[in-house]
């Protein structure tokens, strides 16, 4: 079974439907899936910005997830990735799925700039629906 990280803008597909929500559905369905504790703030966040009656169900994602705990390491390999460009958020998401080796078959995000980011650190980047 593949193993895929997924970053909120992929999660937040989940709570709110959008063009490729039926196709990431479909690739969650074959994988163990994982994110980071910052999706737990990330994605409720927006959920409540956006759509607040959909909260429930930003929980109910986020707990059908494993979750990579945010250490010290996880914090400062995030501090040391690049672009300069890349947003702190993007940087700790790709720092968390590093944390996974070689047993991560891929990333799955829909930000441009965090798949550029963790494609120059040597991990496969998914887009379900947009690939």
């Amino acid at each position: 079974m593949a193993l895929y990280y997924y970053d909120t803008s992929a999660l937040a597909k989940l709570v709110v439907a959008e063009a490729e929500s039926a196709a990431l559905r479909a690739v969650m369905l074959e994988a163990v899936n994982v994110s980071s504790d910052l999706a737990r703030t990330e994605l409720v966040r927006a959920v409540r910005r956006a759509v607040p009656d959909r909260v429930p169900l930003a929980h109910d994602v986020l707990t059908a997830l494993d979750l990579v705990a945010l250490t010290p390491e996880v914090m400062d390999a995030a501090g040391r990735l690049g672009p300069d460009a890349l947003r702190s958020p993007d940087a700790v998401h790709v720092a968390a799925a590093l944390t996974l080796g070689d047993e991560l078959d891929a990333l799955v995000t829909y930000d441009d700039r965090m798949a550029e980011a963790a494609t120059r650190t040597g991990l496969h980047v998914l887009a379900p629906g947009r690939d």
